[in-house]
């Protein structure tokens, strides 16, 4: 399973790449001796990740973001004991462990849905959009970025690293304790884009915390079976 996340979690992060990067941009692909000397020290961040993400198991972690097309998005994850929820522009999933229940809850009108769980283990973790943004740097790793001094992300010790190609400037500030990605910029002649972790709170969550349910109307679709089985 170790290597199974860490495979998707290069995949996540190589797919944003190309999401924000022109074609021509990844011509430094092409030396792949560069790529191959740079895979070891990859592989020790993604130990480094696992112990550090073993721990953390109660957080709350904001994103702000902006493409080159100046469409900005936030987004929240949120994680305790009893319970996960991720918000975004599109609406909130909250699933409650200990009730086995899922909720996609749109906010615009306050109405939703509720569903037996099949897997609760499957949210006692990094969802895959935020796990993407998390792990972006390292896709920039293999492709050589190189430590450029250190700095505070949200009060949190970071590293910076800069990455240049084709006439494009890369810029990464990666957690200390963690590895993770706390914010990226992006600069070059036609259009910029940057993230950033406004907010990595690791403790003190609550369920009550993530969403007051008292205020949607909810559909209880738990009759037609569990949400992991629709489509089977």
């Amino acid at each position: 399973m170790k290597l199974i996340s860490r495979i998707t979690a290069l995949i996540i992060t190589l797919a944003i790449l190309l999401s924000f990067t022109a074609c021509k941009e990844l011509g430094a692909i092409k030396n792949l001796a560069d790529i191959a000397s740079n895979a070891e020290a990859v592989a020790e961040d993604w130990q480094k990740y696992e112990e550090a993400i073993s721990k953390l198991t109660n957080y709350k972690i904001v994103i702000e973001s902006v493409d080159e097309y100046d469409n900005k998005s936030v987004m929240t994850e949120m994680r305790c004991d009893d319970g996960y929820a991720i918000i975004t522009d599109g609406g909130i999933t909250f699933v409650d462990f200990a009730q086995n229940k899922m909720y996609i809850l749109s906010p615009d009108d306050k109405s939703g849905w509720v569903y037996d769980n099949a897997d609760a283990d499957a949210y006692k973790g990094f969802g895959l959009a935020m796990y993407g943004y998390l792990y972006t740097f390292e896709a920039f790793k293999l492709l050589g970025a190189k430590k450029d001094g250190s700095d505070k992300i949200s009060g949190r010790k970071t590293t910076v690293y800069t990455y240049s190609a084709d006439g494009s400037d890369w810029k990464f500030w990666t957690d200390d304790e963690y590895g993770l990605t706390m914010k990226y910029e992006k600069k070059s002649s036609g259009d910029s884009a940057y993230m950033e972790v406004t907010e990595f709170k690791t403790s003190g969550v609550k369920l009550s915390d993530m969403v007051n349910l008292g205020e949607y109307e909810i559909q209880d679709l738990s009759d037609f079976g569990n949400f992991g089985d629709f489509g089977d």
